[in-house]
């Protein structure tokens, strides 16, 4: 447990630190001897189904920002196989940068940059 600090695991959102489960694993005797990657697996066995669940849902709605491309069922092959242009959230928040660095200048792009990250 020296390697793990607290302050780097993010609560699930239980509530529940899985540096605290991690804590849990090494301190009983019988799973003492685990090591990763394996330390990962018993890890990732006693995260809720809840938790999993919100999780996942966290994820797919933030990844509608980040793909390149809209997935849904009539897209059958892989989009860059068949030269389909990106129309996915991230490539809609390129264009909006590159638009706003023809209007406003590289600076302006790098303050609003500054603003979203910070």
């Amino acid at each position: 447990m020296n390697e793990y600090k607290e302050n780097h695991f993010k609560k699930l959102p239980s509530g529940i630190s899985p540096y605290d489960i991690l804590k849990t694993i090494q301190s009983n005797q019988s799973l003492h001897s685990i090591e990763p990657p394996f330390l990962l697996t018993e890890l990732l066995s006693r995260i809720s189904h809840s938790d999993i669940e919100k999780l996942q849902l966290g994820v797919n709605l933030a990844a509608k920002k980040y793909k390149y491309y809209q997935f849904n069922a009539s897209l059958t092959e892989i989009p860059t196989s068949k030269s389909y242009i990106p129309n996915g959230g991230a490539i809609k928040a390129l264009i909006k940068l590159l638009s706003i660095r023809k209007d406003k200048g590289i600076l302006e792009i790098n303050k609003l940059c500054k603003v979203i990250i910070h």
